[in-house]
């Protein structure tokens, strides 16, 4: 696709095709191309379009007039193997031979012929950071990373084990793909890292980006592959955590709560967190504590507990519910406030609770429910109230104000 949103077909014997506006050009030997077998197609900023053939280098303008490369003897009847545009509106290519060469705007800049000094180039690729670098594949010898000023026997190489015989190469994100014959890998800060149990690894000779971020893979061999984003994240295995029962998550701050049967962990972007301090804890209705209620820690106060439940507010104040242990905990920055029997629960084991239409919060307890109203319990549900199974295991209000007990 060009800067005019027009499609560029290469055939492999009938030229090159053009589709615009739902309709087909073609352009083959007749009208000047080198070869009707056409190895690549590229664009450069100023809207010309390059075509390497088997038999030289064609090059349409934007109004697409069609120019054939033959003022340079280097370039003029070359077997291009591929090209791909660069910085500056320069276009890069490799030959048959292993000849690489540099154009721009139709005429030759630069052109490296095969020696001693250079491996057997497959396919280059610019170092869009580095101006004036380049990354090339070859055939048996991996990757490598030069400088064209310093020359190719300066080139340093990349370990791409176990891959080997570049095709291709492309910049997604923040990594360059390598396409290879034994499948695909990337090359990052971090060094160079293969695809493995990917189905399609034999041939592999190109891969691009779709508008939904999802990669597609082409093999002369196998066929087509698309390469779908996981939306999920496995949280333990990020952050080395051993596998436990989730029974809740919530965010708040940036921060992932996640309650166990064991306890409250907590993550940030980068790391689990080993402590989340506490600067005031107090009952509710602001009666002493009990020993375990005591704590300048919230993860280590709730160690060992088991926790149902966690909601945000709001206020952005978290909801804590913990089963035959501390209560209901609500957790404001730092602030933390217990609510318990003595306060006015049906009992210690909180499953969930709601946020009503008017601040209030229900919470779901085995025994019944109860309306907590600021730090006040103002109404408890239960048998008495005419619930005949008191085993709560959900509330909510219905739009009419109605509490709805599961």
């Amino acid at each position: 696709m060009d800067n005019q949103d027009r499609l560029w077909v290469g055939t492999n014997d009938n030229g090159v095709a053009l589709m615009e506006n739902g309709e087909f050009r073609f352009w083959d030997e007749s009208d000047g191309l080198g070869s009707s077998k056409i190895n690549d197609i590229q664009g450069d900023g100023s809207g010309n379009i390059y075509v390497g053939t088997t038999a030289g280098m064609s090059m349409f303008t934007p109004d697409l007039e069609l120019l054939h490369m033959t003022t340079d003897d280097l370039i003029e009847g070359a077997y291009v193997e591929n090209m791909v545009s660069g910085n500056d509106d320069l276009i890069y290519g490799t030959t048959h031979e292993g000849n690489v060469f540099v154009m721009r705007d139709g005429h030759l800049v630069n052109y490296y012929e095969k020696d001693e000094t250079m491996h057997p180039i497959t396919c280059v690729y610019p170092d869009i950071d580095r101006p004036g670098w380049i990354y090339y594949g070859t055939e048996d010898e991996g990757v490598f990373h030069v400088s064209l000023k310093s020359g190719f026997d300066t080139a340093e190489k990349i370990d791409i084990s176990p891959l080997v015989s570049v095709y291709n190469f492309a910049e997604i994100g923040d990594y360059i793909w390598v396409c290879s014959r034994s499948g695909a890998g990337v090359i990052g800060e971090d060094g160079f890292h293969a695809l493995d149990h990917l189905p399609l690894n034999n041939s592999v000779d190109h891969v691009m980006m779709d508008y939904e971020g999802n990669l597609w893979f082409t093999s002369t061999r196998q066929g087509v592959m698309k390469l779908v984003n996981n939306r999920f994240t496995d949280v333990f295995d990020r952050f080395g955590l051993a596998e436990d029962v989730v029974n809740t998550t919530c965010m708040l701050d940036g921060k992932l709560f996640m309650g166990t049967d064991t306890g409250l962990t907590v993550t940030d972007e980068k790391e689990v967190l080993e402590s989340l301090p506490l600067t005031s804890v107090r009952a509710a209705d602001g009666g002493p504590l009990s020993e375990g209620q005591q704590s300048d820690d919230l993860i280590g106060m709730l160690d060992g507990i088991r926790i149902r439940s966690i909601i945000k507010d709001s206020h952005d104040r978290l909801w804590i519910s913990t089963w035959k242990a501390l209560g209901l905990l609500r957790y404001d920055h730092g602030e933390l406030t217990v609510f318990d029997e003595s306060d006015g629960l049906v009992s210690d084991r909180i499953r969930c609770v709601y946020e009503m239409h008017d601040g209030s919060m229900l919470a779901a307890v085995t025994g019944g429910a109860n309306v907590i109203k600021g730090d006040k319990v103002t109404a408890a549900y239960n048998r008495a109230s005419g619930i005949v199974n008191s085993e709560t295991l959900n509330v909510c209000e219905a739009p009419n104000g109605d509490i709805l007990v599961g």
